[in-house]
């Protein structure tokens, strides 16, 4: 299955310096707290500099949680929030993105969701300028995703559904075989839903899995990888576009759920 040329392939994600946070009040009620503690000599240990040294490192523990979240990527399909444990957001969810207008909100980037939940992104402290292009960053990627040709796709077959991951992957195995007879994707077809962020992530990274047969298909399933947000879609793509065995490039493909 040779490579067939690109219509507009996704621009790489974009990574922000930031972090997420549902109220600002807990970044200042521990600044306060803390304080507190050190104006009101609890914490008496008979020398001010050590009294302070102890203050600063409480503080740097308590800002431990925001740090392990800190980073915002922005890719084709949606937001990752979050290097620990991230938090994704498809652009298919997001119905509205503004700055913040409240008291409490107005260092942050809201996100309004189809569900009428709101997230609140931080961009790096309380600097205009950085909350405006993050927002500005957001609302482009999802012009871009709204405004993207929806053609038809074969993608269901692909997509892991209810199968357990072995059902899944000896299906895969028998579309990626050329005499297997009911093996009718066309190269086309696969990148149509490689290519596609409104597709299923599952349908997606099996797409890959396929095309990586021919290395010479390798580099643009690393283009694909480059423009995820999603951490499990992008390391599935990512392994299919590498050199690695198949056994490997399987193991990273089982964990991308629906």
């Amino acid at each position: 299955m040779t490579s067939s040329e690109p219509d507009a392939p996704s621009p790489p994600a974009r990574v922000f310096p930031t972090g997420t946070v549902s109220s600002p009040f807990w970044t200042s009620y521990w600044i306060v707290i803390i304080g507190v503690l050190f104006m009101s000599g609890r914490w008496e240990f008979g020398s001010w500099w050590l009294e302070l040294a102890l203050t600063a490192g409480a503080l740097w523990l308590a800002f431990i949680p925001l740090q392990l979240r800190n980073g915002i990527r922005i890719g084709a399909e949606g937001i990752s929030i979050g290097r620990f444990r991230p938090t994704f957001i498809p652009f298919r969810r997001i119905r509205k993105v503004e700055i913040g207008v409240s008291f409490w909100a107005s260092r942050a980037v809201e996100l309004i969701l189809d569900d009428g939940r709101v997230v609140r992104l931080v961009a790096g402290g309380t600097f205009s300028k950085k909350r405006e292009a993050l927002r500005d960053a957001i609302a482009t990627a999802l012009r871009v995703y709204e405004a993207q040709p929806r053609r038809p796709s074969r993608s269901a077959p692909l997509a892991r559904g209810g199968r357990d991951r072995q059902e899944w992957i000896d299906a895969l195995r028998r579309f990626a075989d050329p005499t297997y007879r009911d093996n009718t994707f066309t190269p086309e077809e696969l990148w149509d839903v490689l290519e596609d962020p409104s597709v299923d992530p599952t349908a997606r990274a099996a797409a890959a899995h396929m095309l990586r047969e021919e290395p010479e298909n390798r580099p643009r399933i690393r283009v694909a990888a480059e423009a995820a947000a999603e951490s499990k879609i992008r390391v599935a793509l990512e392994e299919a576009a590498s050199e690695a065995e198949m056994h490997e490039v399987e193991t990273k493909l089982a964990k991308v759920r629906d």
